[in-house]
Parts: structure tokens; sequence; C-alpha cells
């Protein structure tokens, strides 16, 4: 579904691409405790966040994901 968002986005389909990030967002929050830990859900919930402008929350998935791997280039 985020790579929908993106895509629309990129073509000028910006409220299409928000919903559908939001669409994200409910998602990865009705995922298991355990799944919503994995570094993958947590970016993809990061990206979608920015994606709605659900700013802070972003920031604060990005800065735990980069405290977890301050190597990896897509949390930065």
């Amino acid at each position: 579904m985020y790579g929908i968002s993106e895509e629309l986005l990129a073509h000028g389909y910006g409220t299409e691409s928000r919903a559908i990030a939001e669409r994200v967002i409910k998602w990865v929050e009705s995922r298991t405790d355990a799944e919503k830990a994995e570094p993958e859900y947590r970016l993809i919930l990061a990206k979608a966040s920015l994606m709605t402008g659900k700013y802070a929350m972003a920031y604060d998935l990005l800065t735990g994901l980069v405290r977890a791997d301050s190597t990896n280039v897509e949390y930065r």
C-alpha cells in the first residue's frame, strides 16, 4: 500500500496518496506489538506519517530507528 501511495504522489494525486497513507498507518497499527516493533514496520509507519503530515510521530519513529542502527542511510 505504501508503494501505491508513493506512486500516486509522484503522479500528482496528493489527496489520494494521503488517503492511502492513512490506510497504511491504520494497517500497521492493527498489527501485533511484536510486528510493530520490527524495523520494517516502523520505517513504513514513519514514511506514511510523513506523507500525512504527522511529523512528530515520524520523527520519533525515525529517531528510534537511527538509535538502533545508525549506519542505515534510509533511517537517516
